[in-house]
Formats: structure tokens, C-alpha cells, sequence
């Protein structure tokens, strides 16, 4: 039983060398990569978290998160910012559409009491820059 127990700790204590030692390797890598400060310290105990979960046991399911996220991390940026470029256009549309219906607020001649200098374009006019 003492064997047992003495080759328990030996193997605990490699794995917290192995830990320590990727832990150590990742703060090089990230020294070589990332210049800002705070992302470094945010990323590192990131990984502390990992592979303290890994060493412990039952880390599995956040390294899995993480991984899965990854993957998909070019495709959520695309997407997040093919809609930030929609909504940037929809709302210039919208700005320029307000600009054009404005008129000068004095009713003109011939316009039928009416404050506009002209009938409200259409959006699609407007987007396409025909207005």
C-alpha cells in the first residue's frame, strides 16, 4: 500500500511539473506574440485554469468549450462583421434619406401647402445614390 501511495504522489507531482513546465512555455509564447499587457495576463490564467481543470480532473468540458469556440472563431468574426457593415450601411441610408426629406420648413409656391422641397425618395434610391 505504501508503494501505491508513493508512486500516487510521484505521478501528482510530474503532473504539476508538466503543468508548471506548459504553463511556463505558453508565457514564452505568448511574450513572442502578444505585445499587450493585459490580453497576456487575461490568456495565461486562461491556461491556468485549463490545465489546472486537466490536472485536477473533470477539466474536460471547458477544454472542449474552448476548443469548439476556436474552431468557429473565423466564421463568428465574418459573420460579426458582415452585419456590422449592414447595419453601418442601413443606417447611412437612413441619415441620408432624413437629409434629403428635410426641406427648409417654408411652404414654396405650387407645392400645395406642403414643407418639402420634394417627394420622400425611396430607400433604394437612396442606397443606390440615384436620389
Amino acid at each position: 500500500d505504501e508503494s501505491d501511495s508513493a508512486g500516487s504522489e510521484t505521478d501528482e507531482a510530474g503532473d504539476a511539473n508538466k503543468a508548471e513546465e506548459l504553463i511556463e512555455r505558453f508565457r514564452g509564447w505568448l511574450a513572442e506574440n502578444l505585445s499587450d499587457d493585459d490580453k497576456r495576463q487575461k490568456a495565461e490564467d486562461v491556461m491556468r485554469n485549463i490545465v489546472g481543470s486537466l490536472t485536477e480532473g473533470g477539466g474536460e468540458d471547458l477544454l472542449f468549450e474552448i476548443v469548439t469556440k476556436g474552431s468557429d472563431y473565423e466564421r463568428a468574426t465574418a459573420e460579426a462583421e458582415a452585419s456590422g457593415e449592414l447595419k453601418g450601411r442601413n443606417s447611412k441610408i437612413a441619415e441620408e434619406r432624413a437629409l434629403q426629406m428635410e426641406g427648409d420648413g417654408v411652404p414654396h409656391p405650387g407645392a400645395g401647402g406642403g414643407v418639402y422641397d420634394a417627394p420622400s425618395p425611396s430607400i433604394f434610391e437612396v442606397a443606390r445614390g440615384v436620389w
